[in-house]
């Protein structure tokens, strides 16, 4: 879980979304590549170089960190596509406490986002709004999947596109709608509401934001 618990393991902040074995396996075949084969195991993933080195990672954050150790190339994230009717699970509830950072200026913000992620044992708050004094906007991707748009977000920020930015993924279920936060390239955590507008909610795909 989110390590909230006294004496749980601290995962980070995809670890309540991406949880099962099901969801494990998806993961490995869509991000592996002949630069880097992945492999599921029953907590994480193991992650093999052509050359014969093997990491191993218990989070998506330490699977991205060895893909790009391997020289894994971005991959073309409009193309990442799950099997039809896969199984996936709610996400488990974020029941941190939100709160806000507010700044002057990016740089004092990052060190208040900082000194918040630097203690992932003690997971009781969560980051839920970033004010940097640039008021520069978030940019929101749109999924129908958490395994899908939490691959995609994580992704996207172990390759640099959420440096300076907030960068969110939207996830629309039938019955609520989670969103994945993340800012200045660091993963926040994640919100769930209730879906009340489902057979009306309007699905943007394949609008990637470029770098910076």
């Amino acid at each position: 879980m989110c390590g909230g618990c006294p004496g749980a393991k601290a995962g980070d902040w995809l670890s309540p979304v991406i949880r099962t074995h099901t969801q494990r396996e998806a993961v490995a075949r869509l991000v592996g590549s002949a630069a880097a084969r992945v492999r599921s195991t029953p907590s994480g993933w193991t992650v093999a170089s052509p050359t014969g080195r093997t990491m191993v990672a218990a989070t998506m954050t330490e699977l991205w960190s060895g893909l790009l150790a391997c020289g894994q190339p971005e991959p073309a994230w409009e193309d990442v596509r799950l099997p039809e009717s896969f199984d996936e699970p709610e996400p488990l509830p974020d029941r941190r406490t939100p709160l806000s950072v507010t700044a002057d200026t990016p740089a004092l913000a990052r060190q208040q986002v900082g000194q918040h992620l630097a203690a992932p044992h003690c997971f009781h708050v969560r980051v839920a709004e970033v004010h940097d004094g640039t008021g520069t906007s978030t940019a929101v991707l749109e999924f129908d999947s958490a395994t899908r748009g939490a691959i995609v977000l994580s992704g996207m920020l172990a390759h640099g596109r959420g440096d300076g930015r907030g960068l969110d993924a939207r996830i629309i279920l039938a019955d609520s709608v989670v969103t994945l936060q993340t800012w200045d390239g660091h993963g926040l955590g994640f919100s769930v509401e209730r879906n009340i507008q489902s057979s009306s909610a309007v699905r943007e795909r394949g609008v990637y934001p470029e770098r910076g």
